[in-house]
Formats: C-alpha cells, structure tokens, sequence
C-alpha cells in the first residue's frame, strides 16, 4: 500500500500571516486639498506590523466603506484598499486606511500595493521590530 503526500515549500509552511485588525477614516478632505498620499509600515513589536496608507484618493460617497486586506505568496505582501460598493457620487476625498498583521518570520519582503483595481507600485523592506518606514505613493517603482 503506498500513501501519497504532498510537498510543502518550507519558507511558506513556516512564514505564516495573520490579519489582525483593519480600519479607515474619512472622508477627510476633498481630492483637490488633499496632501500628498504615502504608505507607513512600521512593527509594533513582536512580529507584529501596521501598514497604513494616508491620504488615499476614493469616492465621497461610500455607503460601506473601504477595506483592506493583505495576502502572503511565498516573499511577496500584495495589499490593497478598496471600495466595498462603488460610490456614485461626482467628487473624490481622501481616506486613511490601515492594516494590522503578523508575520511569523521576519526577513525581506516585496509589498505590492494596489488601490482599487489599479497598481499603485512595489518596494522591497526587511521585515523585523526595527522596522519603521515612510513611503510616498509617487516614489514606488511599477
């Protein structure tokens, strides 16, 4: 009798993610006075991190709001925030959104991060109780 198995990759058997909480404020300003939007990723300690996204550009009207969620695929965090039903209305505000994670292995990490349905760029940051970094929107690499 033979009993088949499957592999499992180590690095994404070990390096295990957990969403912990998300949250948004807004709409805080119109589009037009809107200072310039920037991701800060930052730990709170032990394996944990926020991933906030200030000043993002989204429809006035949101009957439910934004979300954001993150997933893990082997080195690479793909984050985005969205809409939860299109608004409809003609004018655009800005939001701050946030995402709190666990990440059970510290190391380099490429983070994607993505508003809406549109990519907004990528960068690369070692992960561990060090990290605290302030990345404007308009210098991520597409």
């Amino acid at each position: 009798m033979f009993v088949l198995s499957a592999c499992v990759n180590e690095q994404e058997q070990f390096n295990k993610l957990e969403v912990i909480s998300t949250d948004f404020q807004g709409c805080l300003k119109s589009v037009s006075e809107v200072d310039t939007a920037y991701y800060q990723v930052y730990s709170t300690g032990d394996h944990t991190y926020r991933i906030d996204h200030m000043n993002a550009s989204f429809n006035c009207c949101l009957p439910q709001g934004l979300a954001m969620e993150v997933s893990l695929q082997a080195d690479t965090l793909f984050v985005r925030d969205y809409e939860k039903v299109p608004g409809n209305c003609r004018c655009m505000c800005s939001y701050n959104t946030s995402i709190a994670l666990n990440l059970e292995q510290d190391g380099n990490y490429v983070l994607c991060f993505t508003t809406g349905e549109k990519k907004v760029g990528s960068l690369a940051l070692f992960f561990d109780e060090t990290l605290n970094e302030l990345v404007y929107v308009s210098d991520l690499m597409n």
